[in-house]
This record gives C-alpha cells, sequence and structure tokens, in this order.
C-alpha cells in the first residue's frame, strides 16, 4: 500500500490517543480564541512534536533488530544520524552506500527495512519536521526556513510540507506568531 510506504510513524493505540487528544484540545483552543490561546497552541504543538520523536526513537532503535548483521545495523545508525546532523545540506546517498561498501540498491533496500521510509522519504520528513520547530521559534520567512532544513525552492517546500502535515507551513507560522 503507497501510503503505508510514506510513514515516518507507527502509533500504538495508546501513543495515537494520547496524541489524538492532544491534537483535540489544540483544535479547542483554536476554536474558542481564549486569552493567550496562540502561547497554548504552541505549547500543545511542542509536546505533540515531542512524543512524534519519542515514538521515532523508539521505532528507529526496535528496528535495528537481530535482522541484520552488525556491520550493516551500524551503517543505518550512522546513515540516520548523518541525514539528522546535515539536514541543510545535500546528501549524496551514492556516497553514503559506497563508504558502507553497498550497492545503492541494497543501501535503499537495508535503509527502508530499518526505518520504514526510502533514505530520501526519510530525508525529507525529517526536514519537515524540524521546519515545524523553526516555523514555532522563528520569526523567519517561510523560504528562509526551507532554506535552513535544506531545500532550497518554497514552493516545492511548501507543497512537501502539505503533503506530509496535511497543512501549509502559512498555518504553523500564523500559530507560531
Amino acid at each position: 500500500h503507497a501510503s503505508e510506504d510514506l510513514r515516518i510513524l507507527r502509533l500504538n493505540s495508546s501513543e495515537r490517543d494520547y496524541v489524538s487528544t492532544l491534537l483535540g484540545f489544540m483544535y479547542r483552543e483554536q476554536q474558542q480564541h481564549g486569552s493567550d490561546y496562540e502561547r497554548v497552541l504552541r505549547s500543545y504543538l511542542e509536546i505533540v512534536l515531542v512524543e512524534l520523536n519519542r515514538v521515532h526513537l523508539r521505532q528507529i532503535t526496535m528496528n535495528y533488530g537481530q535482522n541484520y548483521p552488525s556491520p550493516t545495523k551500524n551503517t543505518m545508525k550512522y546513515a540516520v544520524k548523518y541525514m539528522e546532523d546535515h539536514l541543510a545540506e545535500e546528501i549524496d546517498f551514492h556516497a553514503l552506500a559506497a563508504e558502507a561498501y553497498m550497492s545503492i540498491n541494497y543501501f535503499r533496500t537495508v535503509f527502508k527495512q530499518a526505518t520504514g521510509l526510502s533514505p530520501v522519504d526519510y530525508l525529507n520528513r525529517k526536514r519537515i519536521i524540524k521546519s515545524l520547530h523553526l516555523l514555532q521559534s522563528e520569526k523567519l520567512p517561510i523560504q528562509e526556513i526551507a532554506a535552513l532544513v535544506g531545500i532550497r525552492d518554497a514552493n516545492y517546500f511548501s507543497r512537501l510540507f502539505k503533503k506530509i502535515i496535511g497543512y501549509s507551513p502559512k498555518y504553523f507560522k500564523r500559530i507560531g506568531e
């Protein structure tokens, strides 16, 4: 199923209930426009992002199971860490594969088995998650935030953001202001 291939997180029922409850609180705050509601929305958004990051880290750790020899597990951990540490840069997946003495096709296959996503999808998701933090915390134009996460085309960034998050970056920019 194509949409399953694009998921970065697989929440269990309690995680889903928790995040759903937080999103419900955010929705209620936005509808009621109580005093300081933007601040409350930012706080709930931060909690949601922290929880999603925790789930993601647990899934990555679990997926580095016994299926691969230790050098392959280490390669995937290195690749994930390298991408996360260099989000703003252009990532050369061929070079990462070559460093691990893997063909690019084998690297992609093993990476997808370990993370649930292709290397490009994983990188894009991490960039969008990082941009959510920046939209919340920085008073920068969307184009600059896109560049800070390694996406030079603001229109592409907006389309990718909406595809992954379901809302435009402008929506989150308004919450952060």
